[in-house]
């Protein structure tokens, strides 16, 4: 496991030894890659970065990263062991490549991102069950709902078996899915049908063969159940 820390002495340190500023709020671009840190932390004096470069280290989360949110836009974190997206609000390009992403969570909210292409991108991110989008993309939830198949809940709603038709019937391409639901929804109505009409009629002849007699002092009687269920329709 990464036992190496970012300290302010380290910082200040490498400032030197790549002839960097030594003011830290004046950079605005920090390499911190192949160090072997298990944790983003001792930048809070670096207020002025833009990009910031951690790849191939130990690191399993994006955080402390709040005194960068005004300029940062580019953050590289690829080769780490990150499983959950987050805290990337003020990112206009996240490297995440090869780390632990599992059940995805993306939010990608309170950002500038118009370029459709993105949607290429979240494409190839197979375990992405949920995401924050930026609604910046016209028409971005119907597309997403569409080319994210496996996408189980886009901002504050889940993604229905019924949205998704929708969806697809919005592209034109839903003809033959809203047939297949349609065809599903009817016989589960109708198999609902057949399991009351099965409980009403064993419930008829339960009546008919245990609790119908005559008169007192005749053999008891049955009445069919047939019969039965004719005198309930009567009345």
């Amino acid at each position: 496991l990464s036992t190496a820390t970012i300290t302010k002495e380290f910082l200040r340190e490498l400032c030197k030894k790549k002839k960097l500023y030594l003011t830290p709020r004046l950079n605005d671009t920090y390499y911190l890659h192949y160090k072997g840190f298990s944790r983003i932390e001792g930048l809070e004096e670096y207020t002025g970065l833009r990009c910031l470069w951690l790849e191939c280290n130990g690191i399993r989360k994006i955080e402390n990263l709040e005194n960068q949110t005004d300029k940062l836009c580019t953050l590289n974190v690829s080769n780490n062991y990150i499983k959950v997206i987050k805290n990337i609000s003020c990112l206009s390009e996240l490297q995440i490549s090869h780390n632990s992403l599992e059940n995805v969570v993306l939010d990608q909210s309170h950002n500038c991102i118009r370029d459709p292409a993105l949607i290429s991108v979240l494409e190839r991110m197979p375990d992405l069950v949920k995401t924050v989008s930026s609604k910046n993309i016209p028409n971005y939830r119907k597309i997403m709902i569409v080319r994210l198949k496996q996408l189980t809940y886009l901002d504050d709603r889940p993604v229905f078996p019924k949205d998704r038709l929708a969806a697809y019937w919005w592209f034109g391409r839903g003809a033959k899915k809203r047939e297949m639901w349609e065809t599903r929804e009817r016989r589960k109505i109708q198999e609902s049908l057949d399991a009351m009409t099965t409980i009403k009629e064993n419930a008829l002849t339960m009546t008919a063969t245990n609790s119908y007699s005559g008169e007192p002092g005749t053999t008891q009687q049955a009445l069919h159940p047939q019969c039965l269920k004719q005198l309930y329709q009567g009345h």
